[in-house]
C-alpha cells in the first residue's frame, strides 16, 4: 500500500491492489507504510535506531545507554525518546516533520518530556543519513522555564525508517513498486482506452528512477506491462479493464 494524490492533488488514503486484479502482483505489495521493520503497539507506530548516544540537561550529562526511539502517534504527533541513566528518559515532541531527498529530516519541537512529565518547549530534532550510510540524530530544546535539553546519537548504519527518512532498502523497494504500477497502468490506459491518467504517478516514477537505477527502470516497466498482457489473455480485456477502473479510480478514468 502506498499513499498518492488524486487528480486535484488532494491526499488519498492507501492504494490497495486487490487479488481480483493481479494475484501475482499482490505479492509485491505485502508490506506498506513507512518501514518494513516498524512495530505497532495499539495505534502507535514505533521505530528504533541503535547507536552511541548522549543526553544532557542544562549541559549536565545525564547518561544515555544506547539508541533512540521514534513514536508516531494516532493523532499525527511524533516523539523522539532517549533512555537516560540519571533519569528514566527524555523526549522531544512535535507535530511537523520536513524531509529532504530521503536523506535528512527535521522535526519542529513544541514539547519536551523528562521522566514522562511534559513541558512546553521550542527546538528541533534533525536526522541525517550521511556518506556510506552513517546516521546522526540531534535533538535540542529550550523549555519555557529556561532549562536546556539535548540528545545526540550516531551510528554506522540506519536500522529502520526513522523520523521520516526511509532506509535505502525500503526506499528502493517502494520505488520499484511505483514504477511497476506505472507500467501496468500505462498499458491499461491504451488497452482499455482510458482517457485520463493521473500525472502524479508519472512524477513519482520520474523521482524514483535514480533510486532504482536508470538501467533497471526499463526492465521494471516491461515486466509490469507483460503482467498486464498475461492477465488480459487469461481474463479477457473487458473484465480486466473493469477491475482496474474499480481498483484504481484515482489514477485512471474513462
Amino acid at each position: 500500500m502506498l499513499t498518492f494524490r488524486n487528480f486535484k492533488g488532494a491526499c488519498l488514503g492507501t492504494m490497495n491492489l486487490s487479488g481480483r486484479v493481479f494475484a501475482g502482483f499482490l505479492s509485491l505489495w505485502i508490506v506498506g507504510g513507512s518501514s518494513f521493520a516498524e512495530t505497532k503497539v495499539g495505534n502507535i507506530t514505533i521505530t528504533m535506531q541503535p547507536g552511541q548516544c548522549k543526553a544532557s540537561l542544562n549541559g549536565v550529562d545525564i547518561g544515555c545507554p544506547s539508541g533512540a526511539v521514534h513514536s508516531r502517534l494516532e493523532n499525527g504527533r511524533h516523539i523522539v525518546n532517549f533512555p537516560a541513566t540519571d533519569v528514566a528518559s527524555i523526549g522531544f515532541a512535535g507535530q511537523r516533520i520536513e524531509t529532504t531527498g530521503n536523506l535528512s529530516s527535521t522535526m519542529w519541537v513544541d514539547g519536551a518530556y523528562i521522566n514522562q512529565q511534559r513541558f512546553d518547549a521550542d527546538g528541533q530534532c534533525t536526522f541525517e543519513r550521511k556518506t556510506q550510510g552513517h546516521v546522526e540524530l540531534s535533538c535540542k530544546a529550550i523549555l519555557r522555564d529556561g532549562r536546556k535539553l539535548s540528545g545526540y546519537l550516531d551510528n554506522s548504519e540506519q536500522k529502520d525508517s526513522f523520523l521520516g527518512v526511509e532506509t535505502e532498502t525500503t526506499n528502493r523497494a517502494k520505488c520499484e513498486r511505483v514504477i511497476e504500477v506505472h507500467g501496468m497502468l500505462t498499458r491499461a490506459q491504451f488497452q482499455c482506452n482510458f482517457s485520463k491518467y493521473n500525472t502524479i504517478l508519472i512524477d513519482e516514477s520520474r523521482r524514483c528512477s535514480p533510486v532504482v537505477g536508470e538501467g533497471n527502470v526499463e526492465d521494471l516497466l516491461r515486466d509490469s506491462m507483460a503482467l498486464f498482457d498475461k492477465n488480459e489473455k487469461e481474463r479477457g480485456r473487458k473484465a480486466l479493464c473493469r477491475s482496474i477502473l474499480s481498483e484504481f479510480p484515482n489514477f485512471v478514468r474513462r
